[in-house]
């Protein structure tokens, strides 16, 4: 049986709540760490998740390329390739700022999807906060994923 399990504080640990708990947070644009012995398999997970959740939008829908073209919900700006970090493999979304929680639960629903389809044990976190002197976290090496895993 697989085991995923999700930091309770996946988000708290990114930015600051909203005083109304269903409005979500201010400040993150939301990074995703899995912790796994498959890291193979984690990264191609991640990937999956990662476009996917590109195509999320505030209400947590996942659109179709036909409604974000549109343009009639908002969206992540962009995503990131997925980064082997010491800690697992790692991929951000620039949400400018704003993570409504809708949105934010519906990517860690997509996230848990992804990891589970590959049949594997994982962690899904976030790595500490840096400070804007610490681009460290930024350096490291890009996982390329193999021809067939590329789209979703």
């Amino acid at each position: 049986m697989v085991n995923v399990t999700v930091d309770p504080d996946i988000f708290d640990a990114q930015g600051e709540a909203y005083p109304d708990p269903e409005e979500g947070w201010n400040g993150p644009s939301p990074v995703f760490l899995v912790q796994s012995d498959q890291t193979e398999q984690a990264a191609q997970a991640l990937h999956r998740a990662i476009i996917r959740c590109k195509f999320v939008g505030t209400s947590g829908r996942e659109l179709t390329l036909e409604e974000d073209s549109a343009g009639e919900e908002y969206t992540a700006n962009w995503y990131s390739p997925v980064y082997l970090t010491d800690a697992g493999p790692m991929a951000c979304l620039d949400t400018q700022g704003e993570l409504p929680r809708a949105m934010a639960e519906a990517m860690v629903r997509i996230l848990v999807e992804e990891v589970t389809a590959q049949g594997i044990d994982a962690y899904l976190t976030t790595p500490p906060l840096s400070t804007d002197e610490d681009t460290q976290q930024w350096q490291w090496p890009i996982w390329e994923p193999d021809e067939g895993v590329k789209g979703v």
